[in-house]
């Protein structure tokens, strides 16, 4: 069977107009030809429309402030567990931004004090609605 024929066996099976066994029986072939040739048509149609994914797609433009550092080293110690020296390895491997472990300390320290204001905060907003 030439390109032509096969392009008019998906022709009919694509509009409805004849069911898959007609079709097969008009050309002399198996449902499952005429299936196999309208489920190839099919991909080609969807690769078409849908083209692959670019891998090389910038998928995000994060801008990178030192806040978002002090996020980061933060979360990877608290979430992920890291040590101060992984954390600094990741930091100068990924982001080429060199910090020490000191530096993880004093943002840790800086978050611990935030921390401590705000549960104090909180804890006199308990005490007083327990007074009246």
């Amino acid at each position: 069977m030439n390109a032509e024929q096969k392009k008019s066996v998906v022709v009919a099976a694509f509009t409805g107009t004849k069911t898959v066994t007609q079709i097969a029986i008009e050309i002399k072939s198996s449902r499952k030809f005429v299936r196999g040739q309208k489920a190839k048509a099919a991909g080609a149609i969807y690769a078409a429309f849908h083209p692959a994914p670019n891998p090389d797609k910038v998928l995000f433009l994060l801008p990178v402030t030192q806040q978002w550092m002090d996020q980061l080293t933060l979360s990877l110690l608290l979430y992920c567990k890291g040590f101060y020296r992984n954390i600094t390895t990741l930091l100068n491997d990924v982001f080429d931004y060199a910090t020490s472990p000191g530096t993880i300390m004093a943002i840790i320290s800086s978050a611990v004090k935030k921390s401590q204001q705000i549960h104090t905060i909180s804890s006199f907003g308990v005490q007083r609605r327990e007074i009246n």
